[in-house]
């Protein structure tokens, strides 16, 4: 299936969000996409991560910096090898993670949604079903991204159901050191503990669904009441660093 920008987006047929995929021209979620590409235009990006990277549509379907370095996290096998000859085909040299990010290193339970890709998620404590995967955090990432962390400029993407404060947690010693950092997270599944905690340690950013797409601050205190505007993409929010916020 062809891509928003010529590239082909190999998918599993039979999974009914590579089927969508095809429906929809390769982008579920145009809003997503339209902050997605608003931070990879903003200059000075070294590395560009994606972590829940899928079949790669949120890499081949915008323009990535000039000489970023890529690279994408995808713990599902079956869909990892369509991602990486997605990213082959559209000549991205990434380094592609075969494992699924967290708060720490180690080993976890993958629960792959045959009915949804998009929903495949690590096991919560509670739940023995799964197939093992490694596990790393963010923070190690960035660590052996190749730079030392006041030259490396990141910009990342984190879609990984509902565990994406475990995700961020797992860098936030990292964060105050690199050059430059800014997430699009998906929101839409967090608890008013994660939103909470989310406003503590980031200056947050929500799009504004308009003809012309802009990124706006959330006024300190205001983050869950603008999550219920209409005017504002609430799934995914853009974060950047607060000063001072420890973990």
């Amino acid at each position: 299936m062809l891509g928003q920008a010529g590239h082909w987006i190999h998918v599993d047929p039979a999974d009914p969000r590579g089927q969508r995929l095809i429906a929809s021209g390769g982008s579920l979620n145009p809003p997503s996409l339209a902050a997605w590409r608003l931070l990879l235009a903003e200059p000075g990006w070294t590395h560009v991560i994606d972590i829940g990277a899928n079949y790669g549509e949120m890499l081949v379907n915008v323009g990535l910096p000039p000489g970023a370095a890529v690279i994408a996290a995808e713990p599902s096998p079956a869909v990892r090898a369509r991602l990486a000859r997605t990213l082959r085909e559209a000549g991205i040299a990434a380094d592609i993670l075969d494992a699924a990010l967290s708060d720490t290193e180690g080993t976890a339970r993958l629960r792959i949604d045959p009915s949804w890709s998009g929903t495949t998620r690590l096991a919560r404590p509670e739940e023995v079903a799964g197939m093992a995967v490694p596990v790393t955090t963010l923070g190690a990432v960035l660590r052996g991204a190749g730079l030392a962390l006041p030259s490396l400029r990141a910009v990342v993407k984190i879609d990984v159901e509902g565990h994406e404060a475990a995700v961020l947690r797992g860098a936030m010693a990292e964060l105050p050191a690199l050059g430059g950092f800014a997430a699009l997270v998906e929101v839409l599944h967090a608890t008013p503990a994660t939103l909470a905690w989310i406003e503590r340690h980031f200056h947050i950013e929500m799009l504004r669904l308009d003809e012309v797409p802009a990124l706006v601050a959330v006024p300190s205190g205001r983050f869950t009441a603008m999550l219920g505007c209409r005017a504002l993409y609430r799934q995914d929010v853009v974060l950047r660093r607060r000063a001072g916020a420890g973990p």
